[in-house]
């Protein structure tokens, strides 16, 4: 076989203890990104496998490109190369929506070559340099990997201990079904048309809210969270009590366990329920690992039991691809007709008659936004279309218009589910409102905003003795507490209405505040 020129340049020996190390560089200059992503992110992701396996086709690419450019250039030269372009591919988070992919490609090039221009001169033909730049890249990447593996989601789920106020004394008489709904980002309806109003946008959801009280649902026109994020204020809703306060503050990745464990069925409200011969079923967002159903604590999952989406778009998203590659398919994100469609397959298919509690989280009216407001599919490339972008001012047009489908599709789901389970108690609520006006990097909120983010939609469907009285009822800390009363024949044990708000960087910094009057009114 006839050596390459390299080869006969460098001898073998001299090629190969060059190659190594370069390929080493190349591979983790290539990885070092998603490395970042999995730390930064440690505590948010559940669902690892999709960005393991596109780090492990990046590491095949690199490797291999970096072996075959060393045919016609030096090794360290390959690697420059090599490894400048998988790191640049994998560092285009920045890039918006709005450019083109031609354009994104040009740029990643162009900065690719001028950093690999870079680290030819810095690394010279010097093996020492070669080495120790190849070493401690690599030992960065598997520092900040085995980091993630450490103080990441591999935590177990949070056990919960059942409070009084949600412990049954006795045995209850009957055993009606329990549906809790999370409807994302869903505000007050006169708060969000207000706002809407303002902004001379049409919101008017009154007939779905009527269409449902025809269904003997109750609005709650007094409901407040409790938190201004979802990984808080459910896992507040399903344990009855408050986890992250000023006096008892939660580490970063303690708040994302314990939220993850409360969505994902580890709560004291399935707990609960479970003592008195209750079944947990689970419906996911289809979007977000985090609330993804957990087959090891779900009797059933409706749909899928992972989703694996909210992963597979983050790490495509830091990529010249993330424009074809980045987005959900919204046929695969749970909306409340899909819900029902899936309640009652479920029910036709057991094979006993145990009462059931459903927790199920809906993405809707959170982006991505995905319907317009007489529930036709929109285009997903033109609008706010993944979870972190949708939020500004001149999306508002949307939110609006999935919000009003929202109430249509509530209208469908609820019609069903009660049809076939007339006794059910039923719980519609919203985890937080919308963030149009609000700055999260300021943890000293308007009146305005926080009326905004903490006045939430809540409906309830249940026998007029178990409605919210007292004042502390129409916090959502207490909705637990509501379904247990009701059950057992007794007055809830309300927890005190509190209210806290908690930054959105890695630290989760928390104080306590005061609603307005126009939120709690």
């Amino acid at each position: 076989m006839r050596e390459s020129s390299l080869a006969r340049h460098y001898g073998r020996d001299r090629l190969a203890k060059s190659l190594a190390p370069s390929c080493a560089l190349a591979v983790a200059l290539t990885l070092l990104p998603i490395a970042m992503l999995l730390v930064n992110n440690r505590g948010a992701i559940s669902t690892v496998g999709p960005i393991y396996r596109v780090g492990f086709g990046a590491a095949i690419i690199a490797l291999a490109g970096t072996a075959a450019v060393s045919r016609a250039l030096a090794p360290h030269v390959a690697a420059a190369i090599v490894g400048a372009l998988g790191y640049g591919f994998f560092s285009m988070s920045w890039v918006g929506d709005g450019a083109g992919t031609t354009i994104i490609t040009f740029l990643w090039i162009a900065i690719s070559g001028l950093a690999s221009a870079v680290l030819v001169w810095l690394l010279s033909d010097s093996k020492l340099v070669l080495n120790i730049a190849a070493v401690t890249t690599s030992a960065l990447c598997v520092v900040m990997i085995g980091a993630f593996a450490l103080a990441g989601s591999g935590s177990g789920p949070v056990s919960n201990a059942i409070p009084t106020a949600l412990a049954f004394s006795e045995d209850p008489p009957s055993r009606p079904n329990v549906y809790v709904l999370v409807l994302d980002a869903f505000g007050r309806p006169e708060v969000l048309a207000d706002q809407f109003a303002q902004a001379g946008i049409d919101f008017d959801i009154a007939p779905s809210l009527s269409a449902l009280e025809g269904l003997g649902f109750v609005e709650d026109t007094k409901a407040t969270t409790n938190y201004a994020e979802t990984v808080l204020s459910v896992a507040s809703t399903l344990n009855g009590t408050f986890h992250h306060t000023p006096d008892d503050p939660l580490e970063s990745s303690e708040v994302w366990d314990t939220g993850r464990a409360a969505l994902q069925g580890d709560n004291a409200l399935a707990a609960s329920l479970r003592d008195i011969g209750y079944e947990y079923w689970h419906s996911s967002s289809g979007i977000w690992d985090v609330s993804a159903c957990n087959a090891n604590l779900a009797d059933r999952c409706l749909g899928e039991s992972i989703s694996n989406i909210e992963s597979t778009s983050a790490v495509w998203s830091m990529t010249p691809l993330h424009r074809l590659i980045g987005h959900p398919d919204p046929e695969d994100l749970s909306e409340p007709t899909m819900v029902a469609n899936n309640v009652l397959a479920a029910r036709a298919e057991r094979t006993n008659t145990n009462p059931y509690f459903l927790f199920a989280h809906i993405i809707s009216p959170h982006q991505p936004y995905r319907f317009d407001r007489a529930c036709n599919p929109i285009d997903p490339a033109e609008n706010g279309s993944s979870l972190n972008v949708g939020h500004v001012p001149h999306f508002r047009q949307f939110f609006a218009d999935q919000a009003m489908c929202l109430g249509t599709q509530l209208e469908d789901a609820m019609s069903q589910i009660i049809t076939a389970d007339p006794t059910a108690i039923i719980v519609l609520q919203g985890d937080h409102g919308s963030a149009f006006t609000i700055d999260f990097d300021d943890l000293d909120w308007s009146d305005g905003e926080l009326t905004e983010r903490f006045a939430v939609f809540r409906m309830l469907r249940m026998p007029e003795r178990c409605q919210p009285a007292e004042p502390d009822a129409h916090s959502l800390v207490n909705t637990s507490a509501l379904i247990i009363g009701c059950i057992a024949n007794e007055p809830p044990v309300l927890a005190p209405a509190r209210v806290y708000l908690t930054s959105y960087d890695a630290d989760f910094s928390v104080v306590e505040v005061q609603l307005p009057s126009e939120a709690t009114s």
